[in-house]
């Protein structure tokens, strides 16, 4: 709640485009101590970007929890050979995420 770092969060980036060709593009790091998080070898395209709390990482990649969340995701373009810094904000996945 209060934006401190959090250690352990599951986070997703999940390919725009839907299709078996999506499911080899998704992402997912886990959050260090500090809060930081790191993802290489992602294809360029459109995609949504998402952090949870206290998720088992063996669901992250659940259709029905990212339409549930939605509006908690960023989008993210990637580009050819391209780094970027984001910060996130965690949601619970058996919470309904609301919009701040």
């Amino acid at each position: 709640d209060k934006g401190d770092p959090l250690a352990g969060a599951v986070v997703g980036l999940k390919p725009v485009i839907a299709g078996p060709r999506a499911e080899r593009l998704f992402k997912t790091a886990t959050s260090d101590e500090s809060g930081a998080f790191h993802l290489s070898g992602i294809a360029p395209g459109e995609y949504l970007l998402m952090a949870f709390d206290k998720l088992d990482a063996a669901i992250i990649q659940d259709p029905d929890l990212w339409q549930q969340h939605a509006n908690g995701a960023q989008k993210v373009v990637v580009k050819e050979k391209a780094a970027e810094n984001k910060t996130l904000k965690a949601v619970a996945p058996g919470e309904p995420f609301v919009q701040q």
